[in-house]
C-alpha cells in the first residue's frame, strides 16, 4: 500500500509538471521568463529521475512480488522521462515560430517610442525616457529572448531599433513602425550610427553588460 502511495504522488508531480508547462508555454508568450521556468521544470524532471534510479530501482530486488515491483519501478522511472521529453518538446520552436515571437515583440518594444512620439512631437533622444513615460512595462531586457537591442535615434522623426542576434531591426518614422530582417551579409545599421542607448549584453554576445531597455 505504502509504495502505490509513493507511485501516485510521484506520477501526480509528474503530470503536475507537465500541466504547469503546459500553461507556461502557451499562455500567448514566450519568453525569457517562460524559458527560465520550462527549464527549471526539466531540472526538477531530471532530478526525479535520478532519484528514480538511485532510489528506487534497487528495490525491485527487495519488493516480494516481483511484476508488480516490475510494474511499480517502471512506472517511476517512466513518469519523469516522460516529463523530461514533454518538456523538450514544449520548448522546440521551429524557425518561423521564434522569428514571429521576435517580431511581435521587437513591434511591442518599439511602440513604446513611437506612442512617446505621438505624444511628444519628437523622437527621444533614450529608449530609457521613452519607457519611463510609457505604460508599458516591458517583461526583461533586449529583445525577446533577452539577447542585445540597442535604440538609435536619427532625428526628431525617425528611430532605430536594432537587434543584432536575431538580425532584424524596426525603422521608426513619426508613429509608423516597419520591421525588416537583414539581408545575408547585411550589416548592423545601428553600428554606424552615434550611440544613444548602448547595446544591452545578450547572453550570447559576451559583451559587458551596458545600459537596458528595461528597468
Amino acid at each position: 500500500m505504502r509504495h502505490h502511495f509513493a507511485l501516485t504522488a510521484w506520477i501526480s508531480l509528474s503530470v503536475g509538471l507537465v500541466a504547469s508547462g503546459a500553461w507556461v508555454r502557451y499562455d500567448g508568450s514566450y519568453l525569457v521568463v517562460d524559458q527560465f521556468m520550462l527549464g527549471l521544470m526539466f531540472f526538477v524532471a531530471g532530478l526525479m529521475m535520478t532519484v528514480a534510479l538511485i532510489c528506487w530501482l534497487p528495490l525491485l530486488r527487495r519488493l516480494p512480488d516481483g511484476k508488480g515491483a516490475g510494474r511499480i519501478v517502471s512506472a517511476v522511472l517512466l513518469a519523469p522521462a516522460a516529463t523530461m521529453t514533454l518538456l523538450s518538446l514544449m520548448a522546440f520552436e521551429t524557425p518561423a515560430t521564434a522569428a514571429s515571437r521576435h517580431r511581435d515583440y521587437l513591434i511591442r518594444v518599439s511602440r513604446v517610442v513611437a506612442e512617446d512620439y505621438k505624444r511628444r512631437g519628437r523622437m527621444p533622444a533614450f529608449f530609457e525616457d521613452a519607457h519611463g513615460r510609457s505604460s508599458d512595462r516591458l517583461p526583461h531586457r533586449g529583445d525577446a529572448d533577452g539577447g542585445a537591442l540597442a535604440y538609435r535615434r536619427i532625428d526628431d522623426r525617425t528611430a532605430l531599433l536594432c537587434a543584432p542576434e536575431c538580425r532584424v531591426h524596426v525603422s521608426i518614422c513619426g508613429e509608423q513602425v516597419a520591421y525588416q530582417p537583414w539581408p545575408p551579409g547585411g550589416n548592423d545599421p545601428c553600428r554606424s550610427l552615434p550611440s544613444s542607448s548602448p547595446y544591452w549584453a545578450g547572453r550570447r554576445s559576451g559583451e559587458a553588460e551596458s545600459v537596458g531597455l528595461a528597468r
